[in-house]
């Protein structure tokens, strides 16, 4: 059944709302709104933040998915919060337990989705990712074992150069003492 005057309805709701937000007020929050979303319909964008946090510090992206992802879940809150208010209006108790269950069962669906949405992506990432990093970091161990082998050799070619300097500037000696001996 719907309600003849909406507005009776938006009341309804805010007035539920209103008794509850003080309790459900996140203590200490690191991004909250300037004003409320509640059954506005809007969407939440970035000028509504109050940043207190770090929220310019993320990226453009992941404050895209951020908003959009607090519009989606703004608008389905909104949309219980409106069922609620319309089964404590009608004083039925048995509608306002149906719209509580559903309320709920809704909830836990939307969990399990996103639960094996992140699954996936996980594995996903496991699968590729590090697959990625795994093919680096044996580049890496490939080259640094090169590297060391080249500078084994190096260091048997510097010795070698020092024990033939050596041997030239003996022979050096040998030929000058020679020749003086000989004047």
């Amino acid at each position: 059944p719907k309600m003849e005057n909406g507005s009776n309805l938006r009341l309804a709701v805010d007035d539920a709302v209103s008794d509850t937000s003080a309790i459900m007020a996140p203590p200490n929050p690191q991004v909250i709104l300037e004003e409320p979303a509640r059954g506005s319909g809007d969407e939440i964008s970035e000028s509504k933040i109050v940043s207190v946090g770090a929220w310019h510090a993320l990226p453009k992206d992941m404050r895209a998915w951020a908003l959009s992802t607090a519009t989606e879940i703004n608008a389905f809150v909104d949309e219980l919060r409106e069922q609620r208010a319309f089964a404590e209006v009608t004083k039925e108790s048995a509608d306002l337990d149906m719209t509580l269950e559903n309320a709920e069962s809704s909830i836990k669906q939307k969990k399990n989705q996103r639960r094996s949405e992140a699954t996936l992506v996980k594995m996903d990432l496991e699968k590729n990712e590090l697959r990625k990093l795994r093919e680096i970091h044996q580049d890496q161990e490939s080259l640094a074992w090169y590297i060391m082998k080249r500078e084994a050799e190096l260091k048997k070619l510097e010795q070698t150069k020092e024990q033939k300097q050596t041997r030239i500037d003996q022979m050096v000696l040998a030929a000058r003492s020679l020749i003086s001996a000989e004047s």
